[in-house]
């Protein structure tokens, strides 16, 4: 499909954008939060509990993914963790 230096940058770009859009992802609830906590009836300083929870499991994938990576590639985890 691709060839060329395109065919290099592709894994690149790829995890890149799925990087940024998990970003995107994840910090769409705090920027939302006085208005969401508000429609369910919760308290808004909740999302900390969120943030919080997050990270934790980012610090423990993070931990897990050099080896899965290095088994089956960048492109091939990508698409099972999405």
């Amino acid at each position: 499909m691709f060839n060329g230096p395109w065919r290099a940058l592709m894994p690149l770009l790829i995890t890149l954008l799925i990087q940024a859009l998990v970003t995107m992802a994840l910090l769409t609830l705090p920027v939302m939060a006085p208005v969401v906590a508000k429609a369910n009836g919760i308290s808004p300083t909740l999302v900390g509990v969120y943030v919080s929870l997050s990270y934790i499991g980012a610090i423990l994938a993070s931990l897990m993914a050099g080896a899965t990576v290095l088994r089956f590639g960048p492109i091939r985890v990508s698409q099972l963790v999405c």
